[in-house]
């Protein structure tokens, strides 16, 4: 049997955290983590294992503490209310001008880039008041908002052009899939940046 690797303090020497059977008095200066040769990276600091030398390539995206999701929900609705408005004001505002100018009714849906940019905004507040990490929770409030953005602004506008114009011919086919490209738009964005690891 081979003799046990003593440290300086008469214990035995840890093994290499990727190959245990490789004892070592070497470890990472960040983390702590035994390190054999193979396992060495130098950094301009020092020392390191392959995740604190490079943490974006190990990004670690599940929280390691837990998320106030109160506090995240309550904040991610706000920011949602707040684009919703922006997105409903800009389709009855082009509305009402094309009404005044020609004389003539036309409905815009929710305007595709609009309703991107407005799920993005809410994915990226989703993110931020998480604390930077995402689990399955923060993942479902990100699509029910990313979907929610939208229809609600497509609703809303529809109900506000048949009331106060009249146009309901007008919410044709052409009409909804503008309003599910939107909603295509709204949910990826507001999926994609509530889910993204910073460093």
């Amino acid at each position: 049997m081979a003799p046990v690797e003593l440290t300086k303090d008469h214990q035995p020497a840890p093994g290499c955290y990727r190959h245990p059977d490789r004892k070592t008095y070497v470890s990472c200066g960040r983390c702590g983590k035994p390190l054999c040769p193979d396992c060495m990276r130098f950094g301009p600091v020092g020392i390191r294992c392959d995740e604190c030398l490079h943490p974006s390539s190990h990004a670690i995206t599940m929280p390691t503490k837990p998320i106030d999701l109160i506090a995240v929900r309550n904040q991610a609705i706000l920011f949602a209310l707040l684009v919703f408005a922006l997105v409903v004001a800009a389709s009855i505002g082009t509305t009402e001008t094309i009404a005044r100018q020609f004389q003539s009714v036309m409905i815009f849906p929710p305007n595709p880039l609009l309703s991107g940019i407005a799920g993005g905004i809410v994915g990226w507040r989703i993110w931020q008041s998480s604390g930077k990490v995402y689990n399955w929770q923060t993942i479902r409030l990100s699509l029910i908002l990313g979907v929610a953005i939208p229809l609600a602004s497509a609703l809303v506008i529809s109900v506000y052009a048949v009331v106060m114009h009249g146009a309901l011919a007008q919410l044709d086919l052409a009409f909804a899939l503008r309003v599910l490209f939107a909603t295509a738009l709204s949910t990826f964005f507001c999926w994609f940046l509530a889910t993204q690891q910073h460093n």
